[in-house]
């Protein structure tokens, strides 16, 4: 009995294929954690709620990027409802001066083509939406006004 011999690239072409048709994919985004400071004065000494929203439709993340922070916590029950299929949501409340190391994140977070988050701030300049897809290792510091996103740096 003659062995049998695989090409090298058919054999990885055919390992790649299986990972697709088995429910392995890369994801969709880079996110990993999101840690969040708060100043003394955040929010004018308030607490403020925060909502990230993990998005994985490209439509539905284009409607809700229109949206200002109170428009979003208005009719958040409402959309949360409607498009729960498309979405999934972790919600935090941070109080000044606290740290929240790691914000937890939900499960399909990472099949997300969009990730926006909104806080509560009582300022406008706390009160717009942020595109949080491009950092990996996110830290928020909540100040006065407004928020600060930066990439966390590696201890």
């Amino acid at each position: 009995m003659k062995p049998l011999y695989i090409p090298f690239g058919a054999l990885l072409l055919w390992l790649l294929s299986g990972c697709s048709v088995i429910g392995i994919s890369s994801p969709a985004n880079q996110l990993g954690n999101i840690r969040i400071e708060a100043t003394a004065n955040c929010n004018n000494g308030m607490p403020v709620a925060i909502d990230f929203l993990f998005i994985q439709d490209d439509q539905l993340a284009k409607l809700l990027g229109d949206l200002s922070g109170p428009d979003w916590f208005a009719r958040k029950y409402s959309l949360m409802r409607r498009y729960d299929q498309q979405m999934s949501v972790s919600s935090v409340e941070i109080v000044p001066l606290s740290i929240m190391p790691s914000v937890p994140l939900p499960d399909t977070s990472t099949q997300a083509t969009s990730i926006l988050m909104f806080a509560n701030y009582l300022g406008l300049q706390g009160q717009f939406v942020a595109e949080l897809g491009n950092f990996k290792q996110l830290f928020i510091q909540l100040q006065q006004e407004g928020y600060r996103l930066t990439e966390q740096q590696k201890d």
